[in-house]
């Protein structure tokens, strides 16, 4: 992602930005639970704790195949409060947890989301291209990929996981799996596809009934302004043009609770203490991404937390949660 809300430099101004497989062996994953169903908190109450927040970054990218059901779990097992991702319509019009349009850099195959259902979405090897500590590669010796063929049954499954939690999950089995986590979604692509991403999403999150524990955010505010139109009472994070405005021309970001910002970008400085000083002046957490090689280190979430943010959208949570213990 870049994974996740993009905040940038332009012309010298300051930018933010239900998968069932057709045989019955997919159909249920050995970690689901059905016995009990623990509630999320509201995005409210989680903020209200005044603590920051350990959110896992499409999973914990750097520890776990990214945004896969795997990862998910593993992160939320280490003590992520939020589970990060981004999602994209598949060709029958769900929602399915991926970053990019194309399948081809995370996965063994080839093509654009858009033109895959969800059901061959979720039978891809999404574990295909990650190696631990590395993430997303494609230039690691075979046997780095640690994961490669859990999905195809070409490798031994870990314990208490099943090969489904390794493909390309749809945000149903997401809010089935984890009814427990506040989730923090990025709306990927702009324009009509934002909009269409947006009105499924908005459908999904009111038929879940998951109004109030779900953060929405997208690099494209227009994006952005259709998502909260739709689903006014879900918690939303201002895209470019608001956090431009808000950053550089003093504007108040009337609607919203939450900024997802990186530290830094070509040179400037975006998370500082008096950045940090106004917006909880206004009311405003403030969630920090890395966007830099090194930043995903213990020591630099040290130093984000002695400055004072509200959340930290790490690769390595279980890192984080340690460090926060």
């Amino acid at each position: 992602m870049l994974r996740r809300v993009v905040v940038g430099v332009l012309a010298g101004a300051l930018v933010v930005a239900g998968c069932s497989s057709d045989d019955d062996s997919d159909a249920t994953s050995a970690t689901t639970d059905t016995t009990t169903r623990p509630t999320a908190p509201t995005v409210e109450d989680l903020l209200a704790e005044g603590r920051p927040l350990d959110i896992a970054h499409a999973g914990g990218e750097r520890d776990y195949p990214k945004e896969t059901l795997f990862a998910f779990s593993e992160a939320a097992k280490a003590g992520a409060d939020v589970l990060e991702m981004d999602v994209h319509l598949s060709q029958d019009g769900q929602i399915v947890a991926i970053h990019n349009d194309t399948v081809d850099a995370t996965t063994n195959g080839h093509g654009a989301v858009a033109n895959i259902t969800a059901a061959a979405l979720g039978k891809l090897d999404a574990a295909y291209w990650f190696a631990p500590g590395c993430g997303t590669c494609d230039d690691q010796p075979d046997e780095d990929y640690k994961y490669r063929g859990v999905r195809t049954g070409d490798t031994n499954v870990p314990d208490g996981y099943d090969p489904t939690d390794f493909g390309i999950a749809t945000l149903q089995e997401i809010f089935a799996r984890f009814p427990d986590k506040v989730l923090d979604i990025e709306i990927k692509g702009e324009g009509e596809v934002g909009k269409a991403t947006a009105k499924a999403l908005a459908d999904e999150i009111d038929g879940a009934g998951r109004t109030d524990s779900v953060v929405v955010v997208s690099f494209d505010q227009a994006t952005v302004d259709e998502f909260h139109s739709l689903a006014p009472d879900v918690a939303v994070s201002p895209g470019v043009d608001a956090l431009t405005s808000w950053f550089l021309q003093n504007t108040r970001l009337d609607g919203y609770s939450i900024l997802q910002v990186p530290p830094s970008f070509e040179g400037i400085e975006v998370v500082t203490p008096e950045t940090l000083a106004r917006a909880h002046n206004e009311g405003l957490a403030v969630w920090v991404w890395m966007n830099e090689d090194g930043q995903d280190t213990p020591e630099y979430y040290q130093t984000l937390l002695d400055m004072g943010v509200n959340g930290i959208i790490a690769d390595h949570p279980g890192a984080l949660a340690e460090l926060m213990r």
